[in-house]
């Protein structure tokens, strides 16, 4: 039982690793869905600001 709970559970990680691998914009999703609305108070010179595309169209 335990065996085939292990082997379920690798196997719906393997398929979200693989979803997200193939789909860039469900990455900014799940990243969107979960930022809890704060940005960082301090950056180190140089450093990005995660989250933060000034690129986009």
């Amino acid at each position: 039982m335990k065996a085939d709970a292990v082997r379920l559970a690798a196997q719906a990680e393997a398929e979200a690793i693989k979803a997200l691998r193939n789909n860039p914009g469900l990455v900014a999703l799940t990243q969107a869905e979960r930022w809890g609305g704060q940005l960082l108070r301090t950056t180190l010179p140089g450093g990005s600001i995660p989250m933060l595309d000034l690129n986009a169209n």
